[in-house]
């Protein structure tokens, strides 16, 4: 898949996102308002400056759209021409080339599922993993019961 004037060809992931974000869906339900408003304001946004996560944001809102309500670009008048020119935008500029396919389709779930994990560790660390801090009392009468049964002085 390329753009109208062959910029370039897209990766395999962005055209999985394309071919996602452009099939019809079976039933469709309206898009609220201020979905509608915060398209056209990220829309606004990337064609105004050069950062990528204007153009990530824009590409994770139409996805969630599409998976919950059916919607396509289209439906909220983004055709799929800017869309194209927009994701080689995004890896031409990105710092690591990465293509919004393997953004939003990849990369991103795997930072939410890392995050989830790291909250979930830092909830259960204290109970399943605590440090020699929080143990230091219990270090410390450890080390005396050690040592006096061994028969030992500090010097030892």
């Amino acid at each position: 898949m390329s753009d109208e004037t062959g910029v370039r060809k897209l990766d395999s992931f962005s055209q999985e996102l394309f071919r996602e974000l452009f099939s019809p869906a079976g039933e469709k339900s309206a898009v609220t308002h201020q979905e509608i408003a915060e398209v056209k304001d990220l829309l606004q946004k990337t064609r105004e400056n050069d950062l990528t996560q204007p153009i990530v944001d824009l590409f994770r809102l139409m996805h969630r759209i599409h998976r919950k309500k059916g919607q396509t670009p289209r439906d909220l008048s983004v055709e799929e021409s800017e869309l194209l020119q927009l994701a080689v935008k995004h890896q031409q500029i990105d710092e690591h080339e990465v293509t919004i396919g393997g953004r939003v389709l990849k990369a991103l779930a795997i930072v939410e599922n890392a995050n989830t994990r790291a909250m979930e560790y830092v909830q259960q660390h204290p109970k399943k993993a605590p440090s020699g801090i929080e143990l230091w009392d219990r270090i410390l009468e450890n080390q005396a019961r050690i040592k006096k049964v061994l028969g030992m002085k500090q010097e030892d």
